[in-house]
């Protein structure tokens, strides 16, 4: 399962990412968590190991790119994306190897763009285990310190690489 922070310590910026990158998971029919944190601090210990990160680069407790090397600690492989009002911390940004840098305001098509080029998320280099089918069943849970989780499910008669039941070839 793909799992995706988001950190920013503005609260209608936050709801707005979490909202688009939803929507993204939904379009694309990934198994996937998002999960959006206002502090670096909560960021690195609740998700610091996670795949996909959008970092605003001006948060109070610790700056992104700080919170990009703790990141890096953990997972080399992380795919780290800024989402900043400051254009110039780019150079800092692509040091601890960011995948992205996108400036406020922002547009969703910038969003979808970068998620859309992650290595491994659904292209041609795809880990298999985080492509499958469309998913027809979306909540969205209560998350820890009211922050919102979304996941996406595959109801019980939808085999993973198969279709609905009865249809498929590969079972798990």
């Amino acid at each position: 399962m793909l799992k995706i922070c988001i950190c920013d310590d503005n609260p209608a910026i936050l709801e707005d990412l979490e909202r688009i990158v939803a929507e993204w998971i939904h379009r694309k029919g990934l198994m996937a968590v998002v999960k959006g944190v206002g502090t670096g601090g909560a960021c690195f210990n609740e998700c610091g190991d996670w795949d996909i990160f959008l970092l605003d680069i001006g948060i109070p407790d610790i700056s992104g790119i700080d919170l990009a090397r703790k990141i890096r600690t953990l997972r080399h492989d992380a795919i780290i994306i800024f989402i900043t009002a400051y254009g110039h911390f780019m150079a800092d940004a692509f040091a601890v190897h960011a995948f992205g840098y996108i400036s406020k305001p922002f547009a969703r098509e910038q969003i979808d763009t970068v998620l859309d080029d992650c290595p491994g998320v659904c292209g041609p280099s795809a880990q298999p285990a985080l492509c499958a089918p469309p998913l027809r069943v979306w909540k969205r849970d209560g998350g820890d310190g009211g922050y919102p989780v979304f996941r996406a499910e595959q109801p019980e008669n939808h085999r993973r690489h198969g279709g609905p039941s009865g249809g498929g070839q590969g079972q798990d």
